[in-house]
């Protein structure tokens, strides 16, 4: 319904209490309502007797009704679930695939409290950034789940070049960098059984519009932003569109005709492949030359004249 009235009112012209009530089917005290829930989530709208609202400005944030404006998916963003603040959008989309929701929901949050990445880290996730999570339901075996976090990457890449003309480089298995600083990072969470996957819950989370003041410490060396490289702030709402867009195009695709049209991405933009790395599996650690990205999205190392597969781990790059 916000989508709706929301459409109605971009052009910025008055429009009726009674029109809106009869375009969208709803009575006028209902108009009113949604009008007010509109104002309370930022948006500013005026009201005038006998002519009846305007809206004068958006507001700043990430909302559902935004995001459906114009968005053109099959099945992903059907129903999007926004937070102001919310501990993690993956921990809720898990509460959500509990409950049945289906395959394409997307939970949004301007700011997490406990925003997760990798091996139990916290991610900072401030308000100017993109946060969210997507929940998957792919019939693949569970030993494929990883090439997800692989195909979000890709479709990111894709995304943020086309888009912005910024071409990322991807380090396997889930981070995006530009000039060697992170950009993005991606968590794939799956809940399965022996021969089959329940759900998966894609989490992305995008440096979108920080500043160089949001990353103190460590950070500064190792974390960038879209907006630090444009020099400009980026349109979030805009940018989430066409990821999702993009993303949905590479999950059907990978659903369809498999892994290659992600690992050719991947292959090509990789910030691994060709470099000496030392990988970080448990309480082992391997050191090698990542000579390939196998079929099924594993890294493969060279160590001591022997090719080696990995499925996952930490990595530490030395650039040749």
């Amino acid at each position: 319904m916000k989508t709706r009235l929301v459409e109605l009112l971009l052009s910025g012209q008055y429009i009726s209490g009674q029109e809106i009530s009869n375009k969208l089917g709803v009575s006028r005290t209902a108009v009113w309502k949604h009008i007010n829930s509109l104002k309370d989530d930022g948006y500013t709208i005026e009201s005038q007797y006998g002519k009846g609202y305007r809206l004068l400005q958006m507001n700043k944030y990430v909302t559902p009704e935004k995001v459906k404006l114009g968005l053109k998916c099959k099945i992903f963003a059907r129903e999007i679930i926004y937070f102001r603040e919310l501990s993690s959008t993956n921990d809720e989309v898990k509460k959500l695939a509990e409950k049945g929701y289906p395959e394409g929901t997307v939970v949004i949050a301007e700011k997490q409290t406990m925003g997760k990445g990798r091996l139990g880290r916290n991610w900072l996730s401030v308000s100017t950034g993109l946060w969210f999570s997507i929940l998957l339901r792919p019939p693949i075996p569970p030993r494929d789940a990883p090439q997800l976090s692989l195909l979000a990457a890709a479709a990111l890449h894709e995304t943020l070049y086309n888009e912005l003309n910024i071409a990322a480089k991807i380090k396997w298995p889930n981070d995006l960098l530009v000039n060697n600083k992170k950009i993005c990072g991606i968590l794939t969470e799956m809940k399965g059984e022996m021969d089959r996957v329940n759900y998966v819950v894609m989490g992305v989370g995008i440096n979108a519009n920080q500043d160089m003041a949001d990353f103190s410490g460590e950070l500064a060396d190792t974390a960038t932003s879209l907006k630090i490289i444009k020099g400009k702030e980026v349109d979030r709402v805009l940018l989430l569109q066409k990821y999702i867009e993009t993303l949905e195009g590479f999950y059907l695709y990978y659903l369809e005709k498999g892994f290659e049209r992600t690992r050719d991405v991947c292959v090509k933009n990789s910030h691994t492949l060709g470099n000496t790395i030392t990988i970080y599996s448990g309480d082992q650690e391997y050191t090698g030359k990542a000579i390939s990205l196998g079929a099924d999205g594993s890294l493969i190392l060279n160590i001591e004249n022997k090719d080696v597969s990995f499925y996952g781990g930490e990595i530490s790059t030395k650039k040749e």
